[in-house]
């Protein structure tokens, strides 16, 4: 297991790599990104999301950008 590193391009024409350092507590076992958005799972089967939401893609309930991993609470089983 590692570490999830996203493309940065804040305040930069070149982009780098930065550390999602607010996921480095849990296990994330798979990851699907879009153009500009991703979406993560953790081995507890929680789900994720970052980047672009514009077109309602991450599944928060707000069509905003997020640059901090935020729980699909959609997708949350009670």
């Amino acid at each position: 297991l590692g570490d999830v590193y996203i493309w940065n391009f804040e305040g930069t024409t070149e982009p780098s790599f930065k550390l999602i350092s607010e996921i480095q507590d849990k296990v994330i076992i798979d990851i699907h990104c879009g153009l500009f958005h991703a979406l993560l799972l953790s081995i507890d089967g929680r789900i994720y999301a970052l980047g672009s939401g514009e077109s309602g893609q991450l599944g928060i309930g707000k069509n905003i950008y997020v640059k901090k991993p935020v729980l699909v609470h959609a997708l949350v089983s009670k």
